[in-house]
């Protein structure tokens, strides 16, 4: 095919065969849009590294999912195992006691009854009474100060001499016999007694004070209507000598200010009753009630010294 002469453009040869100028032309068309070789080897490099880590990606994902699911599966199975074999080992002994004890139960043909202690009171003919727990020094008080309690004679029989049973069993004592009692069975009541009996007779509600580790506290009107005030320890002392008669629990300051510190802050204050024992009291003649007296009874006020306070106070009644 013969074609004219500037009819096609000059970056075009001339070709006299129509096949052969086509050929020519895709493969100039190829050289620009494809570029250098080097870079089209780097691209696939490039994007073959991309496809084999996605693929790594997921087939550890889904490697991943697989194991875990079977672990889950492994161990649900494993507990439910466990826990179906300790039940059926329970339900198993359960039915186990529940037979033997139906087995016995035939045999012995007996139905379980409660075992009643004969020597036991009959709980139900006893009326419903309120308790009243007194101390030795209140009982005491009660009979001898205001006269409205009757105290009774109590001694235990042996089943050997029942026969023998005393006549004076079940009567009210007289107020020596339980001064003797009461003195024999607590070996500080004589001195515990007059304390409470002086600060009876002075209007004050007596109270045991073990819970603030005292013998006594004072109340004004008693314990629902108002804390107490005082706390008082009893000292048993002799009377010439102002030695005490037995042990002093508070001899050193190291109790007196551990004590002093409670008393504090619960708001209360110490009081120290010294009750002062005659030097020419017999012990015949302390075996009577007519003893208490003869007794006297000393009254010491524990108070913490505060220089400041003190300093303070000093200033006040300057001014004033």
């Amino acid at each position: 095919m013969n074609l004219k002469q500037g009819s096609i453009s000059p970056a075009i040869v001339k070709c006299d065969n129509y096949s052969e100028w086509q050929e020519k032309l895709s493969a100039e068309v190829e050289s620009t849009t494809a570029g250098t070789p080097g870079e089209s080897k780097e691209h696939n490099n490039e994007s073959a590294v991309e496809t084999n880590q996605q693929t790594n990606q997921q087939t550890n994902q889904q490697t991943n999912q697989q194991t875990n699911q079977q672990s889950n599966q492994q161990t649900n199975q494993q507990t439910n195992q466990q826990t179906n074999c300790k039940v059926s080992e329970m339900s198993g002994g359960l039915s186990a006691v529940s037979n033997a004890m139906k087995a016995r139960e035939d045999e012995a043909d007996v139905t379980v009854k409660p075992v009643r202690d004969e020597r036991n009171l009959d709980t139900e003919n006893i009326p419903k009474t309120e308790d009243l727990q007194l101390s030795l020094e209140e009982a005491f008080f009660l009979a001898y100060g205001l006269g409205c309690l009757n105290v009774l004679q109590y001694c235990e029989v042996d089943k050997a001499s029942e026969s023998k049973r005393s006549t004076n069993n079940n009567l009210p004592m007289t107020l020596t016999e339980m001064w003797q009692a009461f003195a024999e069975g607590n070996d500080n009541f004589i001195p515990h007694y007059i304390a409470y009996h002086y600060y009876r007779s002075k209007g004050w509600v007596v109270k045991s004070g073990l819970k603030y580790g005292v013998h006594f506290n004072l109340y004004k009107e008693g314990p629902p209507y108002y804390h107490s005030t005082y706390s008082v320890v009893v000292k048993y002392v002799d009377g010439r000598s102002l030695q005490p008669v037995g042990a002093d629990l508070y001899s050193s300051w190291i109790p007196v200010s551990a004590l002093n510190r409670i008393t504090e802050q619960v708001g209360k204050e110490v009081v120290f009753c010294s009750v002062l024992k005659p030097s020419d009291l017999s012990e015949a003649a302390m075996g009577s009630p007519n003893c208490i007296r003869c007794f006297t009874v000393q009254e010491v006020l524990l108070r913490r010294w505060v220089s400041s306070e003190e300093r303070e106070h000093k200033l006040d009644s300057a001014n004033c």
